[in-house]
């Protein structure tokens, strides 16, 4: 079992499967606080080694979580661009 203590607020645990003679992982995103999962994922890597398999599950996590903090930042910045951009709506109608 590999535990990222911290990466982008939450706690990453990865676990190697053996599944029909290769390595797979399985992998919880936990709320530090709460402990509530956030997500779940079984990846089918196929590795040779179990510390292969968690490595793979440990950089699939990683790009879930920065594709998630990217994510809530163009939200926000959509917000934010919709919010300023209301005097252009005003000077287009005159």
């Amino acid at each position: 079992m590999t535990v990222v203590a911290s990466y982008g607020g939450f706690r990453i645990e990865i676990v190697a499967q053996l599944v029909q003679n290769a390595w797979d992982a399985g992998v919880r995103i936990r709320s530090p606080l709460s402990g509530e999962v956030r997500r779940s994922a079984y990846l089918p890597c196929r590795k040779a080694t179990a510390t292969e398999a968690e490595h793979a599950g440990e950089l699939w996590a990683r790009q879930v979580m920065d594709g998630v903090a990217r994510l809530s930042r163009l939200v926000a910045a959509t917000a934010t661009n919709a919010k300023g951009s209301s005097h252009l709506t005003e000077g287009a109608a005159t």
